[in-house]
């Protein structure tokens, strides 16, 4: 079964200097089957994002601009292409321009956007991996300001019976 991370929260106290942050995610295969053609498609924190899945507004009211790159941990960098985009509702068609996917960024506090493709990778039943970023929390931040990251994972489910294209 996909499981569902549980929302992380933190207060920050009124006139915190900024400060940068690391955000973490697992990718877990909980079915009793293999898992391949696997694509994490993912929203940075910014103002007026949106979840990948439902298109709805995540309610972020600031922006957290990244200071690094995707780390993945768990899976040999041959098996895997990490892609960045500044369009903030860019679909997983690296074919399509309007999404301005590239996996060379110069400048990624611009990026709103992440796409994680496994090639030619199968993950097992119980195998894992993670990935995460930095990014900046900017100080003296005015009362009632949120920001949420998001992400889904896109797979093909190889089941005994035939294979399903799922999404979580």
């Amino acid at each position: 079964e996909a499981i569902n991370g549980e929302a992380k929260e933190a207060l920050i106290a009124t006139n915190a200097e900024q400060k940068e942050v690391t955000f973490n995610m697992n990718v877990i295969n909980n079915y009793e089957n293999t898992l391949d053609n696997v694509v994490v498609l993912g929203r940075t924190p910014f103002a007026g994002n949106k979840d990948v899945l439902t298109s709805q507004s995540l309610g972020s009211t600031m922006d957290m601009p990244l200071t690094t790159g995707i780390t993945v941990n768990g899976i040999d960098s041959s098996n895997y292409t990490i892609y960045y985009s500044e369009n903030g509702e860019a679909t997983s068609d690296v074919a399509n321009t309007a999404n301005g996917w590239t996996t060379e960024v110069s400048d990624y506090s611009r990026v709103k956007s992440y796409m994680i493709v496994l090639n030619n990778y199968t993950m097992n039943t119980g195998s894992t991996f993670n990935f995460s970023y930095k990014a900046l929390i900017q100080g003296n931040l005015d009362y009632e300001q949120a920001a949420y990251e998001n992400y889904a994972v896109y797979f093909n489910n190889n089941q005994t019976s035939g294979t399903i294209k799922d999404k979580t």
